[in-house]
């Protein structure tokens, strides 16, 4: 459809314009005499409004870094600052701005239960659950919110296009919860402050920012964020801020009301211009009206000329449209591609993570199964930090030293008595400087009164990336003492056997002499005249003397 208009109608607009334009600067009056003309009505109070400015209160105000509306430093400043600074003053209560470093969610805290640092919060979006726990006012402030990217981030068309991606938020505000609902496909990241979720955009850590456009775009500016442009809108609406009050105190919430209401436009204005809105100067400038009628008039002179060849240009972009309209659908064809491989990387990503899920259920059952061998083992084990606290220990080490399992879990190796004079805590510490195990035996008295032997094993290994110590203690109380009662009883055998071979060598000595004698005396009568008889019985004593002493020597053998 062509539009074409003829010199008269192009006549008729530009005069409108004229009008319009001179009807404006006469009608400006300078900013000086609007606040001189303009008066303050009075403003009515209640009784419990009145009761609670009798008090004398002093309002504690919660400044934190979110500017434009709050600026901490060098002084408390900004439009919230400004809005409550002047309600003050008019209304006639005292106001502290207290600089916080408490983050959001602790403030919030604060001033609904323990109001140690705070009585309000100059700026909190309305929600039923915060109606509910504080005193809010009227909303004052408010701003769209918008999405920001960096400007090499291909076409976003608005939240919907985020799906996969990471968005940064401020931790604690109601915007995170509202694209949690809402767009659950988009991982959020939760920062701080606005400044380090711009930040995070700027720098690649996240795609996207979801903010306060007024706040974002003063940050913007303020740390150079040169390279993050306003993306697309969002189905948010404006970002609103009313002021809470601790709810105890709804006077001041309604005083704050009727300050706000009592505001004039001048004031309004002034505190817009001083945190950068356009500032228009109300003044007569009489120059520059006459440059722009000398300058309107000029221009009406070519539109004759020019409405001639506006079908020609309508022709000319009607092509151009066609061409945007083959552009548009390429493009559309491009986001297709690009939502597809969108989607393909979320498929990927979520292969991925179940495959890290599934490693990190066998790598915790592994690890469940080491504590068990390790808690149930018949074998005293104790694990140790590089600074010696114990902090896995099981009941098998527990009984051997005549402990609980908690007080070997309360025990620092440094402080122990015995593992100094054993040179066990020697070992340790050795087993740390030279990262290779040692072994020592021990024979001590514990420090919970038990006397032990034990074999000690002694591991250095890496846990969660720092350095501890496994330690194994085999029980030797038992065997050594049988060893030890062995010896004893072999002992007590070799000193009979000598007290038995002395005894019978001094009886066979004993022994021999008179059975010499008698053998000795029966050989001599064999000389002398004896009858028959006599000389049987005399081979007799000498047949029983000779297998009498060869019992004694057979003893004697026996002893060797």
């Amino acid at each position: 459809m062509k539009t074409c208009y003829t010199s008269k109608q192009l006549l008729k607009h530009w005069l409108l314009a004229l009008s319009l334009i001179l009807v404006f600067c006469s009608s400006s009056v300078p900013a000086g005499q609007t606040e001189a003309i303009t008066s303050l009505a009075p403003i009515h109070l209640s009784t419990e409004e009145r009761a609670w400015l009798d008090e004398k209160h002093t309002v504690r105000v919660r400044i934190s870094d979110r500017p434009p509306y709050m600026i901490p430093s060098p002084v408390p400043a900004g439009i919230a600052v400004d809005y409550i600074d002047t309600i003050a003053k008019r209304i006639g209560f005292k106001v502290e701005f207290v600089g916080s470093s408490l983050g959001w969610t602790e403030s919030m805290r604060d001033v609904r239960e323990a109001r140690r640092h705070f009585d309000l919060l100059a700026t909190m979006s309305r929600t039923p659950e915060r109606e509910k726990e504080f005193a809010l006012t009227d909303d004052y402030l408010s701003a769209p919110y918008v999405v920001y990217t960096r400007n090499d981030t291909p076409y976003i068309a608005g939240l919907e296009s985020l799906g996969g991606k990471r968005v940064a938020v401020e931790k604690g505000y109601v915007i995170a919860d509202n694209i949690r609902s809402d767009y659950p496909a988009i991982r959020i990241l939760e920062v701080d402050r606005s400044s380090l979720a711009l930040q995070a955009v700027a720098t690649g850590q996240a795609d996207a920012y979801v903010g306060n456009l007024a706040i974002a775009n003063y940050l913007i500016k303020q740390h150079r964020f040169n390279n993050l442009v306003v993306a697309a809108p969002t189905p948010f609406g404006l970002h609103t801020h009313a002021i809470a009050v601790r709810n105890d105190w709804p006077a001041l919430a309604s005083l704050i009301n009727k300050g706000l209401a009592a505001m004039t436009p001048v004031e309004i204005q002034a505190i817009n211009h001083k945190w950068g809105a356009v500032e228009v100067r109300a003044r007569y400038d009489y120059a520059l009206m006459w440059r722009i009628v000398l300058g309107a008039a000029l221009l009406l002179l070519p539109f004759i000329y020019w409405n001639r060849r506006l079908a020609r240009e309508v022709a000319v972009r009607e092509r151009i449209a066609a061409e945007l309209r083959v552009s548009e659908a390429n493009l559309t064809e491009e986001q297709r591609r690009l939502q597809q491989a969108q989607y393909d990387l979320q498929l990927l990503n979520h292969t991925l993570e179940e495959q890290v899920r599934h490693r990190t259920a066998e790598l915790e059952s592994a690890h469940a199964f080491t504590e068990t061998i390790l808690l149930d083992s018949p074998v005293g084990m104790g694990v140790y930090h590089c600074l010696g606290q114990c902090i896995k220990a099981n009941q098998a080490y527990a009984n051997l030293i005549g402990a609980t399992r908690e007080q070997l879990l309360a025990q620092n190796f440094h402080k122990i008595t015995a593992w100094r004079e054993t040179g066990l805590l020697d070992d340790c510490l050795n087993a740390f400087a030279d990262w290779r195990q040692y072994r020592r035996e021990i024979r001590t008295r514990s420090s919970f009164g038990l006397e032990v032997w034990v074999d000690c094993l002694i591991f250095p290994a890496l846990l969660n990336g720092e350095h501890h110590l496994l330690l194994q203690f085999f029980n030797l109380t038992e065997i050594r003492m049988a060893h030890a009662a062995m010896r004893e009883a072999q002992e007590k055998a070799e000193m009979a056997n000598r007290a038995k071979s002395e005894f019978l060598s001094n009886m066979s000595h004993e022994i021999r002499t008179p059975m010499n004698g008698i053998i000795g005396m029966t050989q001599l009568f064999q000389f002398t005249e004896l009858t028959d008889t006599q000389r049987k019985y005399l081979g007799v004593i000498e047949s029983s003397s000779e297998n009498l002493l060869r019992l004694i020597n057979d003893i004697l053998d026996l002893r060797k």
